[in-house]
Order: structure tokens, then C-alpha cells, then sequence
């Protein structure tokens, strides 16, 4: 499939035509760094196009914008054997992006919870997050995990299983730290010297 071309927006990125995309594509075969080139919806303006630094230039008022060519080929296909799915079609990302970030759609007026307002940074990290919502709400879906205090405990937890023991998630359910079994295991050294006299190393409690 065709390439994608798109210019920063600042609340979020904004698709080329396909007339423009055509002007792009045959800038870069050029093989030039640089190039001034004129789109569809400025026609008397031109462009300076880096294709280094991936920025465009209005020549007239010298205002700068980041610019992107994101390739069809998916990032994860090395990951899974899964088949991708098809690629959205420009009306359904166009569509989506009409409805704006996803914790707003039929919600007008976003209160955030006292606790959360009342706090200065807390507010600001949810400013940003309805932010990036926006930004790429076209072609992107959110989904958040809601932690509770021992959800929290246990990914620190698999986390250090992870690092000192190369527990791999793939094998089996991460083992949880029991505090208790800790009076005769002090340090991590003597975790890692005890370990391989654990013949169940997968459930053992100390593990």
C-alpha cells in the first residue's frame, strides 16, 4: 500500500492529499536533503521539504512543522504470526479523528476527580493524556489498566523476579515475593546463592 504522509498539526498529526503525497514521493526520489516543492492547498507558497531533519518550511513566513512518511508495513509483523489486519481506510481515520480523543466522546466536559484537580502535576499528566488521545485518535486505540495498591506491589515484585531470577513471562505465572520468607534471605546475593539448592524453583515459597 501507499505510504502515508503527514504534518504536524500540534494537537495532532494531519494526513496529506493524495495529490500532495504524489509531491512528496517524488521529492525524496530526487535523493535530494532539500527540496522546495508547492501543495494543493497553498498554491502560490512554496515549501522547503527536509528530508533529513523530516520538517517542512513555509518559505513566507518561515514557519517550521514536523513532518512524517509512515510506512504501511506494521512494526509488530516480526513479533506475531498473526496476520495484520487491513489497513484503515483515510475516511475511517478521517472519521475517527472527527470524534476527537476517546475519554471525551460523549462526555462534552471532562471533570477530573478531586483528587486529581486538586493537584497541579496530577491535573497536567491528564491534560497531556486527553492530549495524545487527540493526537492520535485517527488511527489509535486507548486502553487503560486501573491498578490497585497489591496489582501494583506484584508487578514491582515480578519485576525484581524478573531481573535477579530471568523469570520469563512466557513459561509460567511470575512468582510473588513473600516478605516473611525474607528474615533468612536478607539480600540479593544470598537469594541468588540459595537458588540453586530450590529443587521447585518455579512455586517455591522464597521464590
Amino acid at each position: 500500500q501507499d505510504p502515508v504522509w503527514e504534518w504536524d498539526g500540534g494537537s495532532r498529526w494531519q494526513s496529506f492529499g493524495e495529490q500532495d503525497v504524489a509531491t512528496l514521493e517524488a521529492a525524496m526520489k530526487t535523493g535530494l536533503t532539500k527540496t522546495n516543492v508547492m501543495f494543493s492547498f497553498a498554491p502560490k507558497v512554496q515549501y522547503e521539504v527536509d528530508f533529513q531533519n523530516w520538517t517542512q518550511r513555509n518559505t513566507e513566513s518561515g514557519k517550521l512543522r514536523p513532518l512524517r512518511r509512515v510506512v504501511a508495513s506494521s512494526p509488530w509483523k516480526s513479533d506475531s504470526q498473526i496476520d495484520d489486519p487491513p489497513e484503515l481506510s483515510s475516511q475511517v481515520i478521517e472519521q475517527q479523528r472527527s470524534l476527537g480523543a476517546q475519554s471525551r466522546r460523549g462526555c462534552p466536559a471532562v471533570s477530573f476527580a478531586p483528587n486529581i484537580s486538586s493537584n497541579s502535576h496530577a491535573s497536567e499528566c491528564f491534560r497531556q493524556m486527553l492530549a495524545n488521545e487527540e493526537k492520535y485518535s485517527g488511527e489509535w486505540a486507548v486502553f487503560y489498566h486501573s491498578y490497585n495498591n497489591p496489582a501494583l506491589i506484584y508487578e514491582v515484585q515480578a519485576a525484581i523476579a524478573a531481573v535477579l531470577f530471568r523469570f520469563q513471562s512466557q513459561y509460567a505465572s511470575l512468582p510473588r515475593l513473600l516478605r516473611g520468607c525474607f528474615a533468612e534471605l536478607p539480600d540479593a546475593p544470598t537469594v541468588m546463592k540459595q537458588l540453586p539448592t530450590w529443587h521447585d524453583k518455579d512455586g517455591n515459597a522464597q521464590a
